[in-house]
């Protein structure tokens, strides 16, 4: 086991991390290596320039750092016999963290030396005001973090922004803590409310996102970000700051930021996403599905609807059952396409004329995806000059611009695809033919998501379960004068 006196003058590291929670304390990075380099020649230990690591930015509150990360490395590979850092909490502000680190890991194989605090880990002594040490450390902390919380919960009770990433749609306003709208983006957060309230789920909404090119700032959609968009207040102008539980504090602000989406839309997405979580919650992701009637219909029961294949046929079958049994409920499985058809016929013959979108009933989202991508490359543009201004000024080296430029072409390059390519899918429609107005020829043309829609659109209530026949539909129609309402 290694002892003090047979440390290797040669094998002595220094540990520097300084963070934003350091301002105050007068712990810069310069001034924490000059007191190791000072404590190293007091103790006739040699300063290697290879054995500094430097943790600049980074949090005690965690060990996930790459300068540790090495240091731990290099410790395990007997490279290192002893760390020097000018405060034990450099290490870690955590006691847990730290007790495993230097009392477990290292235990036998390194020992940490401290330039301001006397730390001996040989004796129970030593352990013990070890211990004592890290304590006050984390108490510290935990100072820092709660002062800290609150100046944040005080800005968002003015309506100031405590600290948030501008969601998307927003960016950081010219007037400290607010925020302001980026006409493109603000678009297509319009269109995904619309979207949700015609009936589309994140799923779904994703899906033909990422089907036209569109992008969220370079990445493309997914549901969960989806799904959090719609739930966040600020697109409504809302600013909330805090905890939503019992004995948590939630701040709310009302008109803290301009609002992208009209009060009553939010407010009949989040009824429509509350009922979508009640009644589609036990399907499988039933808005995004194949199957015509799941996350649409209902069992007698009042279960919800799923779809599943069995072989070459695809079937409907309860939720309820599936999940209880038949205690629940009496109602079998039955063919998909036999149900599909019985409401498609009961729906044709009481469509009044003209109340199915004909085929070019996308051409109005691809123009709006068209103009988010033409604004993406207006924004990639004055980015390519942001980055030509900084490298002549000398303020961007050579190889940051280098690797910022080639970065910006590739998406560059991406955009300009996927213009090119809705371009031409708009020019399609515009040249074509008048469309076919035959109301089955139309319902035909749609996809299974655009008939959902329009099913939600114009009956309140689908019920199905399985007679002695085949699956019995009874459907109870909203008012078919106005399809749009």
């Amino acid at each position: 086991m290694l002892t003090p006196a047979a440390i290797d003058p040669d094998k002595v590291a220094v540990y520097i991390r300084w963070s934003t929670d350091d301002q105050g304390e007068g712990t810069t990075l310069q001034t924490q290596l000059e007191r190791c380099q000072h404590y190293l020649q007091s103790q006739g230990w040699r300063f290697t320039p290879d054995l500094v690591y430097i943790d600049d930015g980074y949090s005690g509150g965690t060990l996930d750092r790459p300068a540790l990360t090495r240091l731990r490395s290099d410790v395990d590979g007997g490279r290192v016999e002893c760390v020097v850092v000018y405060k034990i909490d450099r290490l870690s502000r955590s006691v847990i963290d730290i007790v495993d680190l230097v009392l477990r890991e290292w235990d036998g194989r390194c020992f940490v030396k401290s330039t301001t605090e006397e730390v001996n880990t040989l004796s129970p002594a030593g352990k013990m005001f070890f211990h004592i040490l890290i304590s006050f450390a984390e108490y510290e902390r935990n100072l820092i973090r709660e002062r800290t919380m609150g100046g944040k919960v005080k800005r968002a009770e003015q309506g100031l922004n405590p600290g948030f990433r501008p969601p998307y749609g927003f960016v950081r306003g010219a007037a400290t803590g607010t925020f302001q709208v980026v006409a493109d983006e603000a678009s297509l957060v319009r269109r995904i409310f619309d979207l949700c309230r015609n009936g589309h789920g994140p799923y779904q909404i994703a899906h033909r996102l990422n089907s036209e090119g569109l992008r969220r700032r370079g990445a493309p959609w997914n549901p969960l970000m989806i799904r959090r968009m719609l739930l966040n207040p600020a697109y409504v102008g809302v600013l909330e700051y805090g905890r939503r539980s019992a004995t948590g504090r939630l701040s709310r602000v009302e008109g803290a930021f301009p609002a992208i989406v009209p009060a009553p839309v939010w407010e009949e997405v989040q009824g429509a996403l509350r009922d979508r979580s009640r009644t589609g919650g036990t399907a499988p992701r039933p808005t995004y599905s194949g199957y015509l009637l799941s996350g649409v219909a209902v069992c007698r029961c009042g279960a919800p609807v799923g779809g599943k294949r069995v072989g070459q046929h695809r079937y409907y079958y309860c939720t309820a059952r599936k999940r209880r049994g038949r205690s629940a409920c009496d109602s079998g499985h039955f063919r998909a396409d036999q149900a599909d058809d019985a409401v498609t016929a009961e729906l044709l013959a009481r469509l009044p004329a003209g109340a199915l979108p004909g085929p070019d009933h996308g051409a109005g989202d691809v123009k709006a995806g068209l103009e988010q991508q033409r604004g993406d490359l207006r924004r990639l543009a004055d980015r390519r000059r942001r980055l030509e201004q900084d490298y002549r000024s000398g303020e961007l080296p050579a190889s940051l611009y280098a690797r910022e430029l080639a970065a910006v072409e590739r998406e560059e390059g991406q955009v300009a695809k996927t213009v090119q390519r809705l371009s031409e899918r708009l020019a399609r429609w515009e040249t074509r033919a008048p469309p076919q107005r035959d109301p089955a020829a139309l319902w035909e043309g749609l996809g299974v998501v655009e008939q959902k829609g329009l099913l939600r659109r114009l009956a309140s209530r689908i019920e199905l379960y399985r007679g002695e026949d085949g699956p019995v539909v009874r459907i109870e129609w909203l008012s078919l004068s106005d399809p749009s309402s």
